[in-house]
């Protein structure tokens, strides 16, 4: 079988990368393509790329590389390719080349590239073609869904205000509006004049009522699968809720004290995605997870977060088993692919203190955050 191309590959890339996601969850190709159907998306690079083959094992070689990436994509929706232990497939030596080459490189720019390799006729196609679906231009003005920190935040003022008092004219939903807007976790706001506006705000506090119990009331609908998610995880435990409301805060409300990348400010500028993606492939490796917790429980019963101190057996019961995380606590060099790693570089943490760390990724140090969370 002839190697693929690293120009292939580098499509592949594209297809992967900046797909586009819709409501439910449904990808179509990057908005570039003018189509939402992904055969039309591969028809356009088969003059350049078909090699002798047909069109419908080209469309199924292509699909399969864009798969291939899928898994070492962050925040794609798409699960793509897994090995038996659910993890992201193995990249091929070329097609890993050309994710590391290409990480951090903006979309623009790629797609220029991309652009250069599309035979004329089909350029000629993409430069007159007129989207007659509105799927795009619905897409466009649909706001993001809420993140968890967003949930978090508005269901500790829910908690926090009378039933009566959850309306768009309350001082303290128009401030959590606010604040949500200033958190800076979502890059890309379709519509920002009603992005978590005041009215989105009291909708959402109204969504929440649908599942208490001391709520006599009709509420609004069914809610949200994430509103209901949040509230069975901390209805009954509104201390723990306050504590991580109050490290969002911290962590994102309060730039004088812990400052957050903004769009302006890459990334690059304190670590590569490249080294960022290497971090989190050490974290993934199921032998280093293994070893790390046998470490650990052979010098203690249990395994505690290593920041906050939090024992999800402790807390669930055994229900909590094998929940805890390991996150890689070396800083990783420019050539992070020739360092020795042993167990002792790994600390054991819960989901929430390796989300808040991995958000903010060559800022702050494990330390730094438990720090942060004694000062409460």
């Amino acid at each position: 079988m002839k190697t693929l191309s690293k120009k292939f590959w580098l499509v592949a890339l594209y297809l992967s990368k900046f797909g586009e996601t819709l409501p439910g969850k449904k990808t179509t190709p990057p908005k570039e393509l003018n189509t939402y159907k992904w055969k039309d998306a591969y028809k356009v690079f088969y003059k350049r790329f078909n090699d002798g083959k047909t069109i419908k094992t080209f469309e199924n070689s292509l699909k399969n590389c864009r798969d291939t990436y899928d898994g070492h994509i962050d925040n794609s929706s798409r699960k793509g390719w897994r090995d038996l232990n659910r993890n992201p497939i193995k990249l091929p030596t070329i097609a890993k080349s050309v994710l590391n080459k290409y990480s951090s490189t903006r979309r623009e720019e790629i797609w220029k590239e991309i652009y250069s390799m599309i035979s004329n006729t089909e350029k000629t196609k993409l430069d007159k073609k007129e989207m007659s679906n509105d799927l795009f231009s619905k897409k466009s003005l649909k706001n993001p869904s809420w993140r968890r920190e967003e949930l978090i935040l508005a269901l500790d003022l829910y908690f926090n205000l009378d039933y009566g008092q959850m309306h768009g004219t309350n001082p303290k939903i128009i401030e959590l509006s606010k604040s949500l807007r200033e958190l800076n976790l979502i890059k890309e706001i379709p519509d920002k004049a009603k992005f978590r506006s005041v009215s989105s705000v009291a909708l959402k506090l109204a969504n929440f009522k649908k599942f208490d119990q001391n709520f006599t009331g009709k509420g609004m609908g069914a809610g949200a699968k994430h509103d209901k998610e949040i509230w069975n995880e901390f209805h009954k435990h509104i201390n723990t809720l306050k504590k991580e409301a109050d490290l969002i805060r911290q962590l994102y409300l309060k730039p004088n004290s812990i400052k957050i990348l903004t769009e302006s400010e890459s990334k690059v500028n304190y670590k590569s995605e490249f080294i960022f993606q290497i971090h989190k492939i050490r974290e993934m490796d199921p032998l280093a997870i293994k070893l790390k917790k046998k470490e650990v429980l052979f010098h203690s019963k249990s395994l505690k977060c290593e920041v906050c101190g939090f024992d999800s057996v402790l807390f669930y019961g055994e229900l909590g088993n094998d929940l805890m995380e390991i996150h890689y606590n070396k800083e990783l060099k420019s050539e992070p692919e020739l360092e020795i790693v042993g167990f002792y570089d790994f600390i054991i943490v819960c989901s929430n203190c390796h989300k808040a760390l991995d958000k903010n990724y060559g800022l702050i140090e494990a330390t730094d955050l438990k720090k942060i969370i004694k000062k409460k």
